[in-house]
């Protein structure tokens, strides 16, 4: 016999090498789990969001600044705060037409600018290739703090948030153009009447670094770039008087003193941990430092260093990973430091090696990949040989743990993703995601937990001439738990007045069914607007009472008084009325909140594999919902706590299994509960067991 344990699991996921040939604490593969403490915990689905904008219409782009989340589509843009469930349209055709952007480009780009910083009046030094400050002229007005909004096509527009709170005002204009730049106007942000300053040109892609904003032309082949400290004044050319030479924009505009590194296109750029920043065509990627050195009106010229033939697809998909930068191109993913480091383009580089073969021969597409970290993770939504999924790295661990395949609260799989964007302040973090077929999803905001799958190692003696015949596995499960989430609320309505008792004693007095009642035929409730598509048997839970006098509390601590309402029809997210039969066990407070709640209960599956083919049918074990016999509050010491049935201890059996060199195998559940341990047994078979058997026979 031999026996083999997996214990921890901090090893991550490793398919670079043949599995039997992982440590102990690796795996072969994994499907929506996280394993940064030793277990492997399955993750919550995504929550779909498709109220208040236009559902399964491509998204141009999200954002988040500070705690606002802005969308575009179709050249329209909506916003709402993280505390709001309300979507505010900034412009359409409706409201601001002449504020719309280009509805058929494929993104729109944005960037945050803070306030410039430099005032002085300045002038050319006649002939020379420098400026002077003039301190005795009136100083210049400050470029404002804005949000720069981009589509390669039109005049960028400005957004101003005048706080991070729910209650801010905002206000959007156009970009000032050349002709404007030095004109008396009117701020709407400011509301001030000025000399602007101010010329943002049309372009693409962004970036903020070190005072100046540098900007990508709607070609994508020259790299714009603004005055020092004035992030929203690109009027670098000046003639002796400080002023622009002159309104002509392919004269005297940003493209004079632009910067360009190659023939192809521009798709990404980026600041890095240097003074250089990065920069990536179609073909290869560069570092492009400013040059303080050589000058051009004051500001630097630039030199670029050929990095690699590596590129970036998109101007989403490339993060910093604990001073690395990762990042997607067209074959897979690559590591800035490692392709640098070991000057190897391929895929197999530091990075990216264990994921290599999920990876494979797919090219990625430019309009479906994107990368984001968040809490310590870097998500990289790419196409792999099993479909369109995120490849999930843990970057406190530095290893790769998962790939996510996103299925939503229906049970049906995310469109594949185009960009993340995330809310990370001081008291929350979020991330949101978009798809290619206009879903917006806030990440493991879900009701249900992801089904979790993983692969284990292949378990081997490691002597090619034993066999092994599996024999059981067996599986501990800890940290099952019940699924219950506030969901919804039901508003006053006489429709269910003789369901639902008001609780307060006041406005028209409901008439009242003796409880216990059970509807013996489906009714429908109105409800505020739900967040889960709820399938039919969902059940929800109301807190229940026993008293009908007003000013009555529900009573939360006794669930044997809570009242039930059970799904006979779907619903969908946004729904405003459910269907179903109600049971009530005492009189239910009808503005109470509503729980929906799934029991915990599942089913775990198990598979060996054996020399990589799989060996029998799936075995299935029940994992129980867990029970909660707890203490009323009324108890009187000394108590012990009945805690709930979280941990189970399952085997599976596969005494009819198929023999092999090695013996994998996968492992599937579809609750809330953490695979902990896992204990194999297997049964060495050689050449001589045959004998042996016949020696014990006779």
């Amino acid at each position: 016999m031999a026996n083999y344990s997996q214990t921890s699991f901090l090893g991550g996921m490793n398919m670079a090498v043949d599995d039997s040939r992982l440590s102990d604490d690796e795996y072969s593969f994994a499907m929506n789990v996280r394993n940064r403490f030793g277990e492997l915990t399955p993750i919550k689905r995504p929550l779909v969001i498709n109220t208040g904008f236009t559902a399964n219409q491509r998204f141009q782009g999200i954002y988040t600044v500070g705690d606002f989340i802005i969308l575009f589509q179709n050249g329209d843009a909506k916003y709402k705060h993280r505390l709001s469930n309300v979507w505010v349209t900034l412009w359409n055709a409706s409201t601001e037409p002449t504020l719309r952007m280009s509805a058929t480009a494929d993104f729109i780009y944005v960037q945050a600018v803070p306030p410039g910083t430099c005032s002085f009046a300045y002038k050319a030094a006649g002939t020379s290739e420098q400026i002077t400050l003039d301190t005795s002229a009136t100083k210049l007005s400050k470029t404002v703090a804005a949000v720069v909004v981009q589509d390669g096509v039109n005049q960028p527009n400005l957004i101003n948030f005048s706080s991070t709170e729910v209650s801010a005002t905002i206000t959007v204009r156009k970009a000032y153009t050349l002709t404007q730049h030095g004109t008396t106007l009117t701020d709407p942000i400011t509301k001030e009447e000025a000399v602007q300053r101010e010329y943002v040109p049309i372009g693409k892609q962004m970036m903020y670094f070190n005072g100046k904003l540098y900007i990508i032309s709607p070609d994508g082949k020259a790299i714009y770039h603004s005055v020092s400290g004035r992030p929203l004044d690109f009027v670098v050319a000046i003639n002796t008087d400080g002023n622009k030479i002159s309104s002509v924009e392919d004269d005297h505009g940003a493209s004079v003193v632009g910067y360009s590194i190659s023939y192809e296109p521009i798709t990404c750029i980026a600041p890095l941990n240097t003074e250089s920043f990065f920069v990536s065509t179609r073909t290869a990627s560069y570092a492009v430092t400013p040059d303080y050195t050589r000058t051009l009106f004051g500001e630097p010229m630039f030199t670029k260093k050929y990095l690699f033939g590596a590129s970036v697809v998109n101007q989403y998909s490339f993060v910093d990973v604990l001073g690395d930068f990762a990042f997607i191109d067209t074959e897979g993913l690559r590591s800035f430091n490692a392709v640098q480091q070991l000057r190897n383009e391929g895929r197999n580089s530091a990075f990216s090696l264990k994921v290599a073969k999920l990876l494979g021969d797919v090219t990625q597409d430019t309009k479906i990949s994107a990368a984001i970290t968040f809490d310590n993770y870097a998500f990289f939504a790419v196409t792999t040989v099993f479909g369109h999924g995120v490849l999930v790295y843990d970057i406190t661990l530095q290893k790769f743990v998962s790939f996510d395949n996103f299925t939503k609260d229906d049970d049906t799989t995310c469109a594949p993703i185009v960009q993340f964007t995330k809310i990370d302040s001081a008291d929350t973090h979020e991330l949101y995601a978009v798809t290619m077929h206009g879903e917006l999803v806030k990440m493991w905001s879900g009701i249900k937990y992801s089904v979790a799958h993983m692969q284990t190692r292949a378990f081997s003696t490691g002597d090619s001439r034993v066999d092994q015949k599996p024999l059981f596995l067996k599986a501990l499960f800890t940290d099952n738990k019940p699924i219950e989430s506030v969901a919804l609320q039901i508003p006053w309505s006489t429709s269910v007045g003789n369901l639902f008792h008001d609780g307060m004693g006041t406005g028209t007095v409901p008439v009242f069914q003796t409880p216990p009642t059970t509807s013996t035929s489906p009714i429908t409730i109105t409800v505020k607007a739900i967040p889960y598509t709820l399938a039919i048997g969902t059940v929800i839970r109301f807190y229940g009472y026993s008293a009908v006098s007003g000013y009555s509390i529900p009573n939360d601590l006794d669930d044997s008084l809570d009242g039930t309402f059970e799904l006979t029809s779907a619903a969908a997210v946004g729904a405003t009325s459910l269907v179903g039969k109600l049971t009530t066990k005492s009189f239910v407070h009808w503005n109470s909140p509503a729980y929906i709640k799934y029991d915990g209960g599942g089913t775990a599956y198990c598979t060996p594999i054996s020399n990589g083919v799989l060996a029998q049918s799936v075995a299935a074990k029940t994992l129980p919902a867990p029970t909660f016999a707890g203490m009323d509050y009324t108890v009187n010491y000394p108590a012990i706590w009945n805690g709930e049935n979280k941990l189970y201890s399952l085997m599976f059996n596969f005494q009819s299994g198929r023999t092999g060199w090695k013996i994998s195998y996968t492992l599937k559940w579809d609750n809330a509960a953490t695979l902990s341990i896992i204990n194999v047994e297997t049964q060495d078979i050689t050449s001589k067991n045959s004998l042996m058997t016949q020696a014990y026979g006779s």
